[in-house]
């Protein structure tokens, strides 16, 4: 997912943060590929949370999200997978089906890197609605409760 993702958009100033942050990672990895385990431990920590400490699901909505994050996933097939039925010519077939799927793995692997990104924040969105929709239910319940 796109490190943007992870910042709200309506916070103020998410996109200078992540921009920076982004400039400030590509520098780190253009001079030095290896983390000390300080880093390692500072990472491991951070809350990754998808949905704030006090928010639940129910049930049918945590079956959506599951089945969107299922679904979301998509990537090339390994070449090694593919196989034949044929026991005379199989072989030859298999090779030539794996010559032709790395050539046109290389020119697809772009694409599917873009259609994963849309996906993950695609399923970002759909938790933030539950969330929202989640918060805004609460809310209304409130606001009829003390009428």
């Amino acid at each position: 997912m796109n490190a943007s993702a992870l910042l709200s958009d309506s916070s103020p100033g998410a996109a200078d943060l992540s921009r920076r942050a982004k400039e400030r990672l590509e520098q780190r990895l253009a001079t030095d590929h290896r983390f000390t385990v300080e880093e390692l431990q500072r990472v491991s920590k951070l809350d990754f949370r998808l949905f704030p400490r006090d928010f639940a699901l129910d049930e049918e909505a945590t079956r959506q999200l599951r089945a969107l994050c299922r679904l979301s996933q998509c990537e090339l097939k390994d070449p090694r997978e593919i196989t034949s039925h044929r026991p005379v010519i199989g072989r030859g077939i298999v090779a030539v089906k794996r010559v032709i799927w790395r050539i046109m793995s290389a020119f697809l692997r772009d694409s599917f890197a873009g259609v994963q990104e849309m996906n993950s924040w695609m399923v970002y969105s759909q938790a933030k609605l539950f969330v929202r929709v989640h918060t805004a239910e609460r809310e209304l319940a409130r606001l009829q409760a003390n009428r």
